[in-house]
């Protein structure tokens, strides 16, 4: 695995964690 991750894709893998994180706490608290 490569040690040297661009920032560019680390900050998309970040959003897209976030994003997912969030959606998933707000289908939870919304059942």
């Amino acid at each position: 695995m490569d040690v040297m991750i661009s920032d560019q894709v680390h900050e998309v893998i970040m959003d897209f964690y976030v994003y997912v994180h969030d959606a998933c706490h707000s289908y939870l608290y919304t059942e």
